[in-house]
């Protein structure tokens, strides 16, 4: 039982960027601002971030693109690239959503750019592989393959690796595009390669996984799985983790390519996963989204959307985003599986969220880059805290129509100044004579509200003892009465 027993609702004012929640919930190394390089955050594609997170779905902003946006943004110093069906890249503003720059290719670009010192770098659907100025968008250089470049590019000790439609991977050097080695698969590789300690990591539609050494491209090990593996290899504590088209999601070993577990989904798991804190996330076509354990892949939870989750979720403070099929972006509590906000766009999301600085980042194929989070200024931080509920209880707020859920003492938002609705669940088993719900107006002062949980009273043992004994004693007695007087009436 926690020790207090009234539930404080206190409205703090701080100056802040964006929207954010800070909570203890840290999945990869801290930098002091930590962008989101390329596909699915880093080389090693964990999905994971220690950026703080939008507890809002409000929109920062959006950029309206010429074409589907499947391509996954990637943001580094202060500004957002991504890829359109409209055969351009664009360099966005991360505060505002304003131009920066576009630059046209000669294909679609389906390709999540990799964000390097000088260069981005894309692939397009016209078979080659493009650098570009990464401050106005001129280009580099390209390299042409001999077919579609889905594939993102990773960067690496002066690298850079990609995949072909043609069933190659390809080894460029990132400062000129001269070819270093390609290795031929069975398939063509749609996968985005990630690169851990000097092995390249990459799958393809031949159903293989691939280990190949950064130098030379020699095969380290390879493994078979059921289907083809069209998305990306997670690497993290050298385990990697990829999903296949016969339906599972597999853990390999990353030094030899034995399989330690795997985990049957109920359709094709067309997604990358992310990986934080001892858990696997991961989407598939089923429509769901599922946690699993990441020694044992043991399930922990699975939210259901209502499409296919092709898109590859990304984490950070506490909270998964992903995007569906159904047209929604999705925002889950990492923990227990629960909602936390979600925003419908115009078209189905198959981009992958990307998150800096607060804010989250993903395309819709309404053709729209989509940006969640706050306006700078002055924010206001609304904690909900509670007490009398037993360790490891759930409870929910909805706050201006969000609902986020925890088991832990706060549930914290961050608003601007305004009217905002309210309202709190009573777990099972537990009541309260505070007020649940109603509006709250956020301003220059502090606001606070008390909230009292109590667990209901049960009726002691002794006492049900004494009253069933009570009832039965007055049944028997009416059953006396009863049979009295059935008695008179039927002897004749």
């Amino acid at each position: 039982m926690k020790l207090k027993v009234s539930a404080l609702l206190c409205v703090l004012l701080f100056s802040a960027v964006t929207c954010l929640v800070s909570v203890e919930f840290a999945c990869c190394d801290s930098t002091s601002t930590d962008w989101w390089t390329s596909f699915h955050h880093d080389s090693a594609n964990s999905g994971c971030s220690t950026s703080t997170v939008p507890m809002t779905n409000q929109i920062l902003w959006k950029y309206t693109t010429g074409g589907y946006v499947s391509s996954s943004p990637a943001v580094v110093d202060g500004v957002v690239y991504v890829g359109s069906y409209d055969n351009n890249v664009y360099a966005m503003n991360a505060d505002d959503g304003s131009l920066v720059w576009s630059a046209t290719l000669g294909g679609f670009v389906y390709s999540s750019p990799a964000i390097g010192d000088n260069y981005v770098y894309v692939g397009a659907g016209d078979n080659r592989v493009y650098a570009m100025e990464k401050a106005t968008g001129a280009l580099a250089w390209a390299y042409t393959t001999g077919g579609y470049v889905d594939s993102s590019p990773v960067i690496d000790n002066g690298m850079v690796y990609v995949g072909s439609y043609d069933d190659n991977l390809y080894a460029l050097s990132a400062d000129i595009g001269l070819f270093v080695w390609s290795y031929t698969t069975g398939g063509s590789v749609m996968s985005s390669p990630a690169v851990v300690d000097d092995i390249v990591y990459v799958g393809s539609a031949d159903g293989k996984v691939y280990a190949l050494n950064a130098d030379d491209g020699s095969l380290v090990w390879s493994y078979t799985t059921g289907g083809s593996v069209y998305y990306s290899p997670a690497v993290v504590d050298d385990v990697v983790y990829v999903g296949s088209r016969d339906g599972k999601l597999y853990a390999l070993n990353a030094n030899d390519g034995s399989m330690l577990w795997s985990y049957t989904t109920g359709d094709y798991v067309d997604s990358s996963p992310a990986v934080a804190n001892g858990v696997v996330y991961v989407g598939a076509y089923d429509g769901n989204l599922y946690a699993l354990n990441a020694d044992d892949g043991s399930i922990v939870w699975s939210y259901t959307t209502g499409n296919s989750v092709t898109s590859s979720p990304a984490v950070a403070n506490g909270i998964v985003y992903v995007g569906s099929g159904d047209s929604n972006v999705y925002a889950i509590n990492a923990a227990s599986g629960s909602l936390v906000w979600s925003y419908t766009t115009d078209g189905g999301v198959y981009s992958s969220p990307a998150i800096a600085n607060g804010v989250v980042y993903v395309g819709s194929t309404d053709d729209n880059v989509y940006a969640f989070g706050l306006p700078s200024g002055t924010t206001y931080t609304v904690t909900f805290v509670e007490s009398g509920l037993e360790t490891d209880t759930n409870w929910w707020v909805t706050f201006n129509g969000v609902t986020q859920s925890s088991s832990s003492d706060s549930i914290s938002f961050s608003v601007i100044s305004g009217d905002y609705s309210y309202s709190i669940n009573v777990p099972t088993g537990y009541n309260s004579t505070s007020v649940l719900s109603g509006t709250l107006t956020v301003a220059d002062t502090n606001i606070t509200e008390n909230i009292e949980f109590v667990i209901e009273e049960e009726i002691p043992e002794f006492e049900s003892i004494v009253l069933l004994s009570v009832g039965l004693i007055a049944m028997s007695t009416l059953a006396v009465i009863f049979r009295n007087k059935m008695g008179k009436h039927s002897s004749r």
